[in-house]
């Protein structure tokens, strides 16, 4: 599979297993008092949503938010480390 990012530097390519990273998502507590909120959990992602009526603005106010994070997965073996995920330099021949 190939993906096309503009983060990456247009002459370099990554290529990696997906074992080389972790990733974590929790969806935070939902809250108490008059506020209505759930939970939804879906492809590892976690959300949690609130719908409150916001009296100052005389409006609903609808909220989403996910505590989530990401992490090279360091790994050593018989004294050297394995790389699960490698830079590629591309350079364009003229």
């Amino acid at each position: 599979m190939f993906v096309e990012s503009s983060a990456i530097d247009p002459e370099s390519a990554v290529a990696y297993h997906r074992s080389g990273f972790a990733f974590g998502s929790a969806a935070p507590v939902n809250p108490g008092g008059g506020a209505d909120s759930s939970s939804a959990s879906a492809g590892g992602v976690a959300l949690r949503s609130i719908l409150a009526f916001d009296p100052g603005h005389l409006a609903t106010a609808s909220v989403v938010s996910t505590f989530s994070g990401a992490a090279i997965v360091p790994e050593t073996e018989g004294g050297s480390i394995v790389k699960r995920a490698f830079r590629i330099p591309i350079t364009s021949e003229s």
